[in-house]
């Protein structure tokens, strides 16, 4: 009778961080376009809309960065 090898996966366990792998390169290339679109608004002067810009880059900070923190967390068990 062989012993299970220390370094397999449990089932899922892999799937599981390849998916979380994704969405934080995801949330990054998201975070990277607002943060263009950003400097594109600063360069035209034009601060009715760089607001806007400011706070969705907030809110896509926010929204991915708090889940990778998280998803870290429960792999880390």
């Amino acid at each position: 009778m062989t012993s299970p090898s220390p370094h397999r996966f449990p089932v899922g366990c892999f799937d599981q961080r390849v998916r979380a792998w994704q969405r934080w390169q995801e949330a990054q290339s998201t975070l990277q376009k607002k943060r263009e679109a950003e400097a594109k608004l600063l360069w035209a002067n034009k601060p009715d809309k760089l607001q806007q810009a400011k706070e969705e880059i907030t809110e896509v900070t926010a929204h991915f960065l708090q889940p990778k923190i998280l998803a870290l967390h429960e792999l880390g068990k």
